[in-house]
């Protein structure tokens, strides 16, 4: 509310007193949302580090939908002589080492940094001091995150399995190609929740971007490669599950029908392996937030 009183002749005061909020309020249970919208918007500023990997992923998206295209004619005029020459599987499974190099920039980029932006800047000053629960928070980032990681390595692979059984010669092809798309969500889900999860995970147990943002890159450039190295040449499968790179593609392989190598895990451990990190990021997640909500950084 607000009034006015007149001085004089000189002019009018304006008492700008307290205004009641009369924009939309979103219901408790979608709260989160706003949340996620932050994780977007925030991430969107970034020049290079978000950028550019969701380009990289867009270009792989064309060109092995290209290659799909052209394989499809030259087995159409070899009339079936040569063979398959390069399946649909192989083009998907391929593809995804690409979608997935990007999903990491954009994890090592935003999701490292989203628990631990918030800590140093104090924002959970801001969002608890507010009808915000600390659920809604987890919600909203997870989210976010997913949203935009999932961009490269969930709607990739998915977005060109669809695209796959829409250029089926006829509708028994296509019928008969229709499982792949099934197997790219599979693929997705546990490729977008192995670099999710725990990248957010490590940025809350470090709580500081620059130290999360070089163990996750140490991590899966330097030591998954190594364990993955260590893992092949003794035949140590179990060994090979500390590569979370590695469990990717061993499910991937599974799901795709691609040879396995001798040292390889077998799928089921390698995909509980990554139950076991996506799982391992979540709780400390969750125990940094409890911890903030009730630290004096704005009590709920």
């Amino acid at each position: 509310m607000s009034s006015e009183r007149t001085v004089g002749a000189t002019g009018t005061i304006h008492d700008q007193g307290y205004q009641r909020y009369e924009g939309v309020r979103l219901p408790r249970s979608r709260r989160f949302l706003v949340i996620t919208r932050n994780v977007l918007a925030t991430a969107w500023k970034a020049r290079w580090g978000v950028k550019l990997p969701l380009l990289g992923a867009v270009l792989t998206l064309v060109v092995s939908a290209g290659i799909m295209i052209v394989m499809g004619q030259i087995e159409s005029r070899m009339g079936g002589r040569g063979g398959r020459l390069l399946r649909a599987d192989t083009v998907l499974f391929i593809s995804y080492g690409f979608f997935s190099l990007f999903g990491i920039i954009l994890a090592a980029t935003v999701a490292t940094a989203a628990i631990a932006d918030d800590l140093k800047s104090g924002s959970f000053q801001f969002y608890f001091s507010r009808p915000l629960r600390p659920d809604d928070y987890v919600r909203g980032k997870l989210l976010g995150l997913f949203v935009l990681i999932g961009c490269s390595t969930f709607a990739g692979p998915v977005v060109l399995s669809i695209i796959r059984v829409c250029l089926a010669e006829d509708l028994g092809g296509a019928i008969k190609l229709l499982p792949i798309i099934p197997k790219a969500i599979l693929l997705g889900v546990a490729g977008t929740s192995a670099l999710v999860l725990p990248a957010i995970g490590l940025g809350a147990l470090l709580g500081k971007r620059v130290a999360a943002q070089a163990a996750f890159i140490v991590y899966w450039i330097v030591i998954s490669g190594f364990v993955s190295v260590v893992a092949h040449e003794l035949r140590l499968p179990l060994v090979g599950l500390l590569a979370l790179n590695s469990d990717v593609n061993v499910v991937g392989g599974y799901l795709f029908g691609m040879p396995s190598d001798s040292g390889s895990p077998e799928p089921w451990q390698a995909g509980l392996a990554i139950v076991v990190f996506s799982v391992a990021g979540y709780v400390a997640l969750r125990r940094r937030i409890r911890s903030s909500a009730t630290a004096g950084l704005g009590g709920v």
